[in-house]
């Protein structure tokens, strides 16, 4: 997960500077949307960027494997001795919002790793 996590962050990152130049094209501060540009260019050319398509994927499989985590570590605590108020208090929210979350969700399923071959 963590390279993913790597692309990720790269994507957003790149996307963030496109969106800054364009903010900044629309001020009319011309200097700072090019320098803007260049940054996301320079990052694209380091490492090249997940297309959009290819960056949902990322996003559904991260997202996944929270959900899963998040699952488990609440499956753990219980089994720890965890109070669902102490959950809930986390999660932010009532004690009897956090059990019927728990109650209704279940373990997504693993898919496969976008950025890897399929088999």
């Amino acid at each position: 997960m963590e390279g993913l996590s790597e692309l990720w962050v790269h994507y957003d990152s790149v996307q963030d500077m496109r969106n800054a130049a364009a903010a900044a094209t629309e001020r009319g501060d011309h200097e700072t949307a090019a320098r803007r540009r260049e940054l996301a260019e320079r990052a694209q050319n380091r490492s090249p960027t997940p297309t959009h398509l290819e960056a949902l994927a990322i996003s559904i499989h991260l997202e996944n494997e929270l959900h899963n985590a998040r699952f488990d570590v609440v499956s753990r605590a219980l089994a720890d001795g965890a109070s669902w108020s102490d959950i809930g208090r986390i999660l932010g929210m009532t004690k009897q919002s956090a059990h019927a979350w728990y109650r209704r969700q279940h373990r997504k399923p693993t898919l496969p790793n976008p950025t890897e071959p399929a088999k």
